[in-house]
């Protein structure tokens, strides 16, 4: 899942490679649409395309991306995509495709080891009543 986090987003390699042991630059406070895509094909371009699905995060984020800034606005992303020369297939898989096809097989393996009998694992924690309650 590529997420649209500044942080991710906002850095490179003045090497043009990842140096072990050392931490990428940081590019600066304004992102681009282009540089999400340059991001998404880095990691396609490392793992394939077939792997690779989007995401963003909203919350927890200190500012969010120029012209990225709400989901109705995925869309420019898609476009930029096309018009950088991203197949049509290739880009349906990412804005969806992909992780679709990994939930159905999530629900496949899930259905199996129910069939089977497993049961769902137990992280042994006792819930809280009131989590927020707990913390305050």
């Amino acid at each position: 899942m590529v997420t649209f986090s500044p942080d991710f987003v906002g850095c490179h390699w003045p090497e043009g490679h990842a140096v072990k042991g050392r931490l990428p630059a940081r590019v600066g406070a304004k992102r681009t649409v282009a540089q999400v895509l340059r991001h998404m094909r880095y990691i396609g371009d490392f793992i394939r395309y077939e792997h690779v699905s989007v995401a963003n995060d909203f919350d927890g984020v200190p500012f969010v991306l120029g012209g990225l800034e709400v989901v109705a606005i995925f869309p420019a992303l898609v476009k930029e995509m096309l018009g950088q020369g991203t197949r049509d297939e290739v880009a349906r898989g990412i804005v969806g495709g992909n992780l679709m096809g990994v939930w159905g097989r999530v629900a496949e393996v899930a259905k199996g080891m129910q069939a089977d009998g497993v049961v769902p694992a137990d992280d042994g924690l006792t819930p809280l009543d009131d989590p927020w309650k707990e913390w305050t």
